[in-house]
């Protein structure tokens, strides 16, 4: 559900230890990658830079993001102490993994987080620049939306995953999502709900089989589409183009439109609704 956003032929964090590698002549393997991942992710899911990036240029954001980069090291220091002391104690080494996380976390958090915090009065819905499958961590294999007084269930049914976090559930309690690898090598990403929405999308959840034995419950048509429909990415409005041509009269109209019309209240947005429908026009 969501997929990375390209970035043209600028170094994406997965050639960093190259880079690294090449210009300081250590031996960082490709396992040191997720260290790199995980500092990128704590620093878009950080609430404070996600609202310095979307107020600044990519400039002045560095500014902000190199006084709080330090203590995203700090945090993850158990994960990998050899990163970590060299980037505390070597000015040039600090300054070019700096330079390429400045611009991976502001250009992420620009395409891909909507306007913080924007309310409705009487609507019950507080966008946070963030979705489900879209704006957070859209590389993470399985996303999952749980509610909030399930927290300590998740991190129980975790418990043998590896989190990508110091200590996950101060990450739960701070940002609403947490990070794990499970045995396998799968990421998953844990997303506590936020939003009267988010607990509609939860309730309304469908089971489907995997194979015989396992059930698991995911997101309705509707709910995706609407999920989908609010985020920045042109990627997720060709998942709305898809999710509309599979699902064609079964799709309930009324449900989506009434929760776009919600959403264009809280973004001052008066295009989402005739937006779906143009796509139900044009696709079925």
């Amino acid at each position: 559900m969501g997929t990375g956003v390209a970035r043209g032929d600028e170094i994406e964090l997965s050639k960093l230890i190259d880079l690294l590698n090449e210009r300081f002549g250590t031996e960082f393997k490709p396992g040191d990658q997720l260290f790199f991942e995980s500092i990128r992710e704590d620093a878009v899911a950080d609430s404070s830079l996600r609202q310095a990036a979307l107020a600044n240029t990519m400039e002045n954001f560095g500014y902000v993001f190199r006084k709080a980069l330090e203590g995203l090291f700090i945090d993850r220091m158990e994960q990998n102490e050899e990163i970590t002391a060299k980037f505390m104690n070597e000015d040039q080494f600090r300054e070019a993994v700096s330079q390429q996380l400045i611009k991976e976390v502001y250009e992420q958090i620009r395409e891909e987080a909507e306007a913080a915090n924007a309310k409705a009065a009487g609507t019950g819905i507080v966008v946070e620049g963030r979705e489900i499958g879209t704006t957070v961590l859209p590389d993470a294999d399985l996303k999952v939306l749980a509610r909030r007084d399930e927290r300590g269930r998740i991190l129980e049914l975790v418990s043998d995953f590896t989190p990508l976090h110091a200590d996950p559930d101060e990450a739960f309690r701070r940002h609403g999502i947490a990070f794990f690898q499970d045995p396998a090598g799968t990421r998953v990403d844990v997303m506590l709900a936020e939003t009267t929405f988010d607990e509609t999308a939860i309730g309304r959840a469908r089971v489907m089989e995997l194979k015989p034995g396992l059930a698991v419950r995911v997101c309705s048509p509707e709910d995706l589409i609407v999920y989908k429909m609010v985020s920045l990415r042109t990627k997720d409005r060709v998942d709305v183009e898809g999710i509309i041509k599979r699902q064609g009269n079964r799709l309930d109209d009324r449900y989506v439109e009434n929760w776009l019309h919600l959403f264009e209240q809280a973004l001052d947005d008066s295009t989402l609704v005739a937006e779906y429908r143009r796509l139900r026009h044009q696709l079925t």
